[in-house]
């Protein structure tokens, strides 16, 4: 996966949620595909921006790491 697929299923999420709070119902297409969402599922809209917000983290910074790098000093 890259940055730019990554950033089109963040706008496509982002643009669920939009529709959602205007309509009861709304089709969205990613690049994987096509489904109907509601606002029942307005939960699950926001878990795949949360997502999709920190693969976009993830790969812009690729060298960061989760974790910080232990320092040792003689004492």
């Amino acid at each position: 996966m890259n940055l730019e697929t990554a950033q089109q299923h963040l706008d496509a999420w982002l643009a669920t949620e939009l529709a959602l709070a205007q309509a009861q119902s709304y089709m969205i297409t990613t690049p994987s595909g096509q489904r109907q969402v509601t606002r029942a599922n307005l939960a699950e809209v926001r878990t795949q921006i949360q997502y999709w917000q920190r693969q976009i983290q993830r790969l812009s910074n690729p060298t960061q790491s989760r974790f910080s790098k232990a320092q040792f000093t003689d004492e």
